[in-house]
């Protein structure tokens, strides 16, 4: 009886404990900054500056050599009253950081269209892949006249494309866990 009545109590006590350990991170490493959302030329566009905060866990892995991925969701939704909305338009826009420790620059590749650029600092390639501008998200022929219509864009730090042996450790982390919240706005009413 007593080492039931033990067990018991120590289960609450490691589900509390992995509860802390696999929670995700509750204040944003990515924030959105500035954003405009605008129609010209019968497309919907959006310019978004995102600031990026990286952990010095994440630091550490990109002098290190590990390459970091940094993707922009981008979703247009009919809004609908009793049913979850309904993703008519997604969008993925993908950069990748890398440091080069020859000549200590760092690198941003544009994944979509394979631009590169180099940076002799850190912060300088932080704000390159953070500025998004004209990314057009749905032309204005393709939505109906009676529907309500929302856009949501977040930016995230992609743990599935780190290299397969740190992926484990890293799920675990809050340090790794680096997103912005979605945002949210109204395209056509």
């Amino acid at each position: 009886m007593y080492q039931n009545s033990a067990m018991s109590i120590g289960k609450p006590i490691i589900l509390l404990i992995l509860m802390t350990v696999t929670a995700p991170c509750l204040a944003a490493a990515i924030k959105l900054s500035s954003f405009n959302s605008y129609e010209r030329n019968e497309h919907f566009l959006v310019d978004a500056t995102f600031e990026l905060d990286f952990s010095d866990e994440v630091l550490e892995a990109l002098k290190h050599g590990i390459p970091i991925q940094v993707h922009v969701d981008c979703e247009v939704r009919t809004s609908r009253k009793w049913v979850p909305d309904k993703t008519i338009n997604a969008l993925e826009y993908s950069y990748q950081l890398l440091h080069q420790p020859l000549t200590e620059d760092y690198l941003t590749v544009n994944l979509k269209t394979g631009l590169r650029q180099s940076y002799d600092n850190l912060s300088a390639a932080l704000v390159q892949i953070g500025h998004l501008e004209n990314i057009s998200l749905i032309n204005k022929k393709s939505l109906a006249e009676d529907e309500v219509y929302k856009g949501r864009i977040r930016m995230y730090l992609d743990l599935d494309s780190l290299p397969t042996p740190m992926r484990p450790q890293v799920y675990f982390m809050k340090n790794w866990d680096i997103s912005s919240d979605w945002h949210e706005w109204v395209i056509k009413e």
